[in-house]
């Protein structure tokens, strides 16, 4: 087993014990696996990832795990986060690891959301990455979302090192509570593809997705997600099918 796994692991079932203990602190736990399939290589990649979320007044501390694999490789990424109420939004920065080739070898983020009016929400952030090519990313991120009774019409922009902007819209409309909703997305980006030479290569692509959320009980809600991903580069011309299925626990 490696160190930083059991390090990792001790850490979240002591902040998890904790919790339990003290019940003021209120624990979430969710589940969700991602499936990537490329219907021209017949090749898939799946993604399984753990997040246990615990809050306590304004503050809420984040432990995930992520394991990523496909016929050849397996690795996992593992991250911390840290949400902060303030006054009208809050503040959240988190540091994520890897050894494996599928993830950057170190990122980390910070950003901060912010409510202009009662139904304009706006964020702005950035996050850094590495890899294990040498290769370093700068992302800023920019939000904005607009809430129209049951609907929310959201805007995301992505600038990668200053000169590619990447950009995304969102609509999704509230069915009947929070965890009840229909959502659709249709966005470009700068697609990054791991070769089986471990090289990392960059291509344009636009996506188009659908996702659902249905509460199970008062304690238990479910999503799943379905995303078409157009590679358009003459280098590498294919389509991405995602799809992704998840639950959520209160305790």
């Amino acid at each position: 087993m490696p160190k930083s796994f059991a390090v990792i692991s001790f850490l979240l079932f002591s902040m998890i014990s904790h919790a339990q203990v003290d019940s003021i602190w209120d624990v979430s736990i969710t589940i969700y696996h991602t499936s990537d399939a490329d219907i021209v290589r017949i090749a898939a990649l799946d993604y399984t990832t753990g997040v246990v979320q615990l809050s306590k007044g304004a503050h809420t501390i984040v432990p995930s795990i992520e394991r990523k694999s496909n016929d050849e490789l397996t690795g996992f990424q593992y991250g911390v986060g840290y949400y902060k109420k303030m006054t009208k939004g809050y503040w959240h920065t988190d540091i994520k690891g890897s050894s494996a080739i599928f993830y950057p070898s170190l990122s980390v983020a910070f950003d901060i959301y912010k409510s202009v009016t009662h139904d304009i929400e706006v964020s702005i952030g950035h996050r850094y990455l590495t890899y294990q090519s040498s290769q370093k990313l700068h992302l800023t991120r920019l939000r904005a979302n607009l809430y129209k009774g049951k609907w929310m019409f959201g805007y995301r922009a992505t600038i990668q090192n200053l000169d590619k902007v990447y950009h995304s819209l969102i609509t999704r409309l509230w069915i009947r509570e929070n965890d009840f909703y229909i959502e659709a997305n249709v966005s470009n980006s700068g697609e990054t593809i791991i070769e089986t030479s471990f090289e990392e290569l960059e291509f344009s692509s636009i996506s188009y997705g659908v996702k659902l959320g249905v509460p199970i009980s008062s304690a238990i809600s479910g999503f799943a997600s379905y995303n078409l991903t157009k590679v358009l580069d003459e280098r590498s011309k294919r389509t991405l099918h995602t799809w992704a299925a998840g639950i959520k626990i209160n305790i």
